[in-house]
């Protein structure tokens, strides 16, 4: 009887559930979502590939280029939790003090806390991970990235230059003796106004 009262009540004709109008379905809520993409983000901390973001890079952009640089930092950051298998994102070489430093930390306040997944050295990539699997991409190399290595790892310099676009990533690579590649773009498309890419468009393409 309590059922059929609340159906001649229900004026918009939906279907009305007893016992409080609770149905068998979860209500989803922001927080909700964010404890289950940090979720899939911890299990790939242990399980998925490793990506390394190299953020040594402050001293040649300008502030503005910086400030750029920090929102694709964060952009690479939430787009990684929500890919069906996130990758193990390592940013390295990371200064709290520089201007991309800070404003990543105004962009991810809890980026520190403990229990956030969320990995972030000062140390560099060399002392991190075996030297033979490294692999830093660069525009500026010769050897082209035909097929997905699931045995590498990958660098993604955070640099924006808008301004010369010097092959400084492809200087450093060569410094520290890491194999080199980038992404075949002329085989694929007419890139008007340059092929510089984003972090973040970088690691959605490795995705």
């Amino acid at each position: 009887e309590m059922l059929v009262k609340l159906r001649e009540e229900n004026k918009d004709k939906h279907i009305v559930y007893a016992l409080g109008h609770n149905s068998i379905f979860l209500r989803f809520y922001e927080t909700t979502l964010n404890l289950w993409n940090n979720n899939k983000v911890a299990t790939a901390m242990k399980f998925e590939q490793k990506i390394v973001i190299d953020c040594s890079y402050d001293k040649y952009m300008t502030v503005r280029e910086a400030d750029n640089c920090a929102k694709q930092l964060s952009y690479s950051f939430a787009m990684n939790r929500i890919y069906d298998q996130p990758f193990d994102l390592h940013f390295c070489n990371f200064d709290v003090n520089s201007i991309s430093g800070k404003k990543l930390r105004n962009h991810i306040p809890t980026m520190f806390n403990p229990e956030f997944p969320m990995n972030v050295h000062e140390k560099s990539y060399l002392d991190l991970f075996d030297k033979e699997k490294l692999v830093y991409l660069t525009p500026h190399c010769r050897n082209a990235l035909t097929e997905y290595n699931h045995d590498d790892i990958y660098i993604i310099g955070a640099m924006v230059d808008k301004s010369h676009n010097e092959p400084i990533s492809l200087a450093k690579a060569k410094k520290e003796g890491l194999r080199m590649a980038k992404f075949p773009l002329d085989d694929h498309f007419r890139l008007k106004g340059g092929k510089s890419l984003t972090i973040n468009q970088v690691l959605d393409i490795l995705a």
